[in-house]
Protein backbone atom coordinates (compact mmCIF):
# COMPACT_ATOMS: atom_id res chain seq x y z
CA UNK A 1 0.00 0.00 0.00
CA UNK A 2 1.18 3.44 -0.85
CA UNK A 3 -0.19 6.73 -0.06
CA UNK A 4 1.05 10.37 -1.56
CA UNK A 5 0.70 14.14 -0.59
CA UNK A 6 1.90 16.99 -2.49
CA UNK A 7 2.54 17.87 1.63
CA UNK A 8 2.65 16.63 4.56
CA UNK A 9 -0.98 15.74 5.60
CA UNK A 10 -2.49 16.20 9.00
CA UNK A 11 -2.64 13.37 11.65
CA UNK A 12 -6.37 13.20 10.63
CA UNK A 13 -5.88 13.02 6.88
CA UNK A 14 -3.47 10.31 6.97
CA UNK A 15 -5.55 8.36 9.18
CA UNK A 16 -7.85 8.61 6.80
CA UNK A 17 -5.94 7.93 3.99
CA UNK A 18 -4.68 4.56 4.90
CA UNK A 19 -8.08 3.85 6.04
CA UNK A 20 -9.43 3.99 2.97
CA UNK A 21 -6.65 2.23 1.25
CA UNK A 22 -6.60 -0.80 3.07
CA UNK A 23 -9.57 -2.36 4.08
CA UNK A 24 -10.39 -4.05 7.81
CA UNK A 25 -10.38 -7.73 6.08
CA UNK A 26 -7.15 -7.04 4.30
CA UNK A 27 -4.89 -6.78 7.48
CA UNK A 28 -3.31 -10.49 7.28
CA UNK A 29 -2.24 -12.51 9.97
CA UNK A 30 0.79 -14.53 10.37
CA UNK A 31 3.07 -15.68 13.06
CA UNK A 32 4.63 -12.15 13.26
CA UNK A 33 1.52 -10.58 14.27
CA UNK A 34 -2.04 -10.00 14.24
CA UNK A 35 -4.05 -8.02 11.84
CA UNK A 36 -5.22 -5.90 14.68
CA UNK A 37 -1.46 -5.68 15.65
CA UNK A 38 -0.81 -4.71 11.94
CA UNK A 39 -3.16 -1.78 11.72
CA UNK A 40 -2.12 -0.69 15.09
CA UNK A 41 1.84 -0.24 14.12
CA UNK A 42 0.70 0.87 10.89
CA UNK A 43 -1.23 3.71 12.03
CA UNK A 44 1.27 4.64 14.73
CA UNK A 45 4.71 4.61 12.31
CA UNK A 46 2.79 6.38 9.90
CA UNK A 47 2.06 9.12 12.80
CA UNK A 48 6.09 8.85 13.77
CA UNK A 49 6.94 9.58 9.93
CA UNK A 50 4.30 12.14 9.66
CA UNK A 51 5.36 13.95 13.19
CA UNK A 52 9.62 13.85 11.37
CA UNK A 53 8.32 15.34 8.06
CA UNK A 54 6.73 17.87 9.97
CA UNK A 55 9.33 19.09 12.31
CA UNK A 56 12.34 18.90 9.36
CA UNK A 57 9.78 21.42 7.06
CA UNK A 58 9.55 23.54 9.83
CA UNK A 59 13.47 24.21 10.09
Amino acid sequence: MRVWFPLPPTAEALRAAIGSAVADDEWFDDIHGLPEWRRHMTFRYAEEIRRELVQQEAR
